[in-house]
C-alpha cells in the first residue's frame, strides 16, 4: 500500500509515460555555411598556437623535455576530465590559466628574490 501521493491522475501518469525525448535540433545550410567559412581561419589559429608551444618548449626543454611535458599535459587532461566531467577545452583552459598564475608566481618570486639579495 503506497502512502505517498504519486503525482498526478490517472491521464496525467498515462500521458507522462508516453514522453520521449525531444529530437536534436536540426541545423539550417547557412548554419553549415557560416560553421565551414570560419573552421579554417580557426585551425590556422591553433595550429600556429600548436607550433609556437612546440618551438618554445622544445628551445626551453630539448626535445625529450618537450615531449615528456606534452605526454604529462595530455595526462592531466585526462585526469581532470575524468574527476570533474568538464569538456576537453574547459580543462585545457583551466590548465593554462593555472599554469599562467603559476608562471606570475614564479616571475614575482624571482624578483622577489633577486631585490632582496642584491
Amino acid at each position: 500500500m503506497e502512502t505517498f501521493d504519486q503525482g498526478g491522475t490517472r491521464a496525467w501518469k498515462a500521458n507522462a509515460a508516453t514522453w520521449r525525448v525531444p529530437p536534436s535540433p536540426s541545423f539550417r545550410p547557412w548554419q553549415y555555411l557560416l560553421a565551414a567559412l570560419a573552421l579554417p581561419p580557426l585551425l590556422a589559429i591553433g595550429g600556429a598556437a600548436c607550433w609556437l608551444l612546440w618551438i618554445c618548449a622544445h628551445a626551453a626543454l630539448g626535445t625529450r623535455g618537450a615531449v615528456m611535458a606534452l605526454a604529462g599535459l595530455a595526462a592531466l587532461t585526462a585526469f581532470l576530465q575524468r574527476r570533474t566531467g568538464m569538456g576537453i577545452g574547459p580543462t585545457l583552459t583551466l590548465i593554462a590559466l593555472a599554469g599562467l598564475v603559476g608562471l606570475v608566481w614564479v616571475v614575482f618570486g624571482l624578483a622577489l628574490w633577486a631585490i632582496v639579495v642584491s
